[in-house]
């Protein structure tokens, strides 16, 4: 079942695979990333967690040398081991490069003639404009 949340998104996202360390002051555990927005993702953890609860993140993909930071992300959904966040403060290198990021694998989907699906529906808002509005 899909969380409530899912289906107020404002951006498409885009599947990856990425390792990611998370964590908040007192714990620290590890996860697989498995979906990517302008300002969101869902990942899968070891760690329990909460909706509310405010987490860093530490990304590893492998189109880069070295990881990306998110300083604070809130947790949006949970389901299971599989949990939904916002991302809220992010470094300005960092989110340049992620906006490049996905803003390629945009590019690249509509070169193949792969159509984007978004949960959006009316309210979706191309990634395009969500760079410009970062």
């Amino acid at each position: 079942m899909r969380p409530a949340s899912a289906m107020s998104r404002r951006h498409v996202r885009f599947t990856v695979r990425w390792p990611v360390l998370y964590g908040t002051d007192e714990l620290v555990a590890q996860g697989t990333l498995l979906d990517l927005s302008a300002t969101g993702c869902r990942f899968a953890g070891t760690m329990p967690l909460e909706s509310g609860m405010p987490l860093w993140l530490r990304l590893y993909p492998e189109q880069r040398d070295g990881l990306i930071s998110i300083e604070q992300a809130s947790v949006r959904w949970v389901n299971s081991n599989e949990f939904g966040l916002e991302l809220t403060d992010v470094p300005p290198a960092d989110r340049q490069w992620l906006m490049r990021f996905l803003e390629g694998v945009e590019r690249r989907l509509a070169f193949q003639g792969v159509p984007i699906s978004s949960d959006a529906g009316v309210e979706g808002m191309p990634l395009t404009l969500a760079i410009k509005n970062s």
